[in-house]
């Protein structure tokens, strides 16, 4: 479905509509931000070609949101001093953050890391042959 498709539009409408105070994003209307749905927006807003350090109120963005929630470790806390499931958390918000959605393109890192590999060990690839080939996601 396109991004311009009026059905994204709407869901995009609701989105922002349901967006609290703190620039972050509740699991459901009228409940508090916490770090898995503001990934989870973020993640939606930028498929749908926007980019959600702009999807702020009242001056806090959803990024913002989910940089406030960091705890000087590195982790992240599901909410403002709350750290449930702080490796699920901050694996959420390292994706939202590094402004990636998902999926992640799997062959595109396999294509990556096998060529930065026969690049250290001297091994070059002309493209033919078994296995020269990195299937579709």
């Amino acid at each position: 479905m396109p991004a311009a498709d009026q059905r994204v539009a709407n869901a995009l409408s609701y989105l922002r509509a349901t967006q609290n105070n703190d620039g972050g994003m509740p699991f459901a209307a009228g409940g508090a931000s916490d770090a898995a749905s503001d990934a989870w927006v973020a993640w939606a807003v930028r498929k749908a070609g926007q980019n959600p350090a702009g999807w702020g109120k009242n001056g806090q963005t959803i990024i913002g949101h989910l940089r406030l929630l960091q705890a000087t470790d590195g982790s992240v806390n599901w909410m403002s001093g709350q750290a449930q499931a702080p490796a699920l958390m901050t694996a959420y918000v390292l994706i939202a953050l590094s402004e990636q959605t998902l999926p992640l393109g799997r062959a595109s890192a396999v294509a990556s890391n096998q060529q930065i590999g026969n690049q250290e060990s001297g091994i070059t690839n002309q493209g033919s042959g078994a296995g020269s080939e990195v299937p579709p996601t």
